[in-house]
């Protein structure tokens, strides 16, 4: 197994949630890594500017 988790902020920048995302590490080879983390941080951040408003 691997995984990634990302916070996801506020308007004010307080934490409020998380993201994450699990997989087996077999199906999320080396040359993936990096686009996989790169996606679950930038959804945490568009979530975050959603509930910023």
């Amino acid at each position: 197994m691997t995984g990634v988790t990302a916070p996801v902020s506020d308007g004010s920048g307080e934490v409020v949630a998380a993201l994450g995302l699990a997989a087996l590490a077999e199906r999320v080879g080396p040359a993936a890594e990096a686009d996989v983390v790169a996606k679950v941080v930038a959804t945490a951040t568009a979530i975050g500017d959603r509930l910023a408003g």
